[in-house]
């Protein structure tokens, strides 16, 4: 068999070395755009940021705020905004006591995550309120994170791990980003809901950074990093009066259960024990 012409040759190779300068501009382009992202995320971080602005509602008016129950996650995943990722028996226990429990509130609207385990967990209250309307917002999402997908186990082996310090990718949400869009959906539901109980089912750290915001404290990550509240627990906004902030109670069942029950008690102070000092020999008794 002859070899091919040594034109076809050359031109196979121009080909090549064509397909690999393309490849190379692709892939510069793409760590450009990345680049800016990440100008772009350091610049808004390094702005100063406007005033939070909170709501307002008539006395009477009461947002509570629902974590979702415990989820099946036999990997130990940072399940994040992961689909599919439903509640436990556990956690379909915890929504029935929650659920129960907010059985003979006057409740005129549910609002709740598009993610499974909160929707499931909002059809367990809206279970004991037939008619009451249910709405789907993205406002009340868990955090957007690359770190989704990951192992549990990274938040042990990273000294003070944080979503949001430093970031992982420039698209990940910031403090602010999330206190702002759970605030929307706090202002949209008491403004469509005036004097009303309104339910939102959200998630860990949104719930948590909210009520953080509303308490007055600065949003800083070593803020964000104190306990989530509890699984299936209630976070209640109190409106009083229509320029004043809200009051804000926490009450987390199952561990009020587990307290009742013996379970949960903090842990005791380890008593200091006294040094014996030595005793004297009777011939320095005598000298005394």
């Amino acid at each position: 068999m002859s070899d091919p012409p040594k034109a076809q040759v050359e031109g196979n190779r121009d080909l090549r070395t064509e397909d690999s300068k393309n490849r190379a501009r692709v892939e510069g382009n793409r760590d450009l755009r990345a680049a800016g992202s990440k100008i772009k995320r350091a610049k808004q971080q390094l702005a100063p940021q406007p005033p939070l602005r909170f709501a307002h509602a008539p006395a009477g008016t009461r947002v509570i705020l629902v974590r979702h129950g415990h989820v099946h996650n036999p990997e130990d995943l940072i399940y994040g905004r992961m689909p599919r990722m439903r509640l436990s028996d556990r956690g379909h226990g915890d929504m029935e006591r929650t659920a129960r429990a907010l059985a003979s509130e006057p409740i005129g609207a549910i609002y709740t995550s598009l993610l499974l385990r909160a929707r499931e967990s909002a059809a367990r209250i809206a279970s004991f309120h037939p008619g009451v309307p249910v709405h789907r917002t993205i406002r009340l999402l868990e955090v957007r994170t690359s770190w989704q997908g990951e192992s549990n186990k990274i938040q042990q082996k990273i000294r003070g791990f944080s979503y949001y310090d430093p970031p992982k990718h420039p698209d990940d949400e910031t403090i602010r980003d999330v206190f702002d869009r759970m605030n929307g959906a706090l202002r949209a539901a008491v403004r469509r809901y005036p004097g009303q109980t309104i339910v939102c089912v959200s998630h860990g750290d949104p719930i948590k950074i909210l009520r953080i915001g509303y308490s007055g404290m600065a949003l800083t990550p070593n803020r964000v990093r104190a306990p989530d509240p509890g699984q299936a627990s209630l976070v209640t906004f109190n409106f009083w009066h229509p320029d004043a902030l809200p009051v804000i109670t926490a009450v987390d069942l199952a561990q009020l259960e587990r307290i009742i029950a013996g379970e949960d008690r903090p842990p005791q102070p380890r008593r200091r024990r006294r040094r014996r000092e030595p005793r004297a020999s009777a011939g320095s008794r005598a000298s005394g």
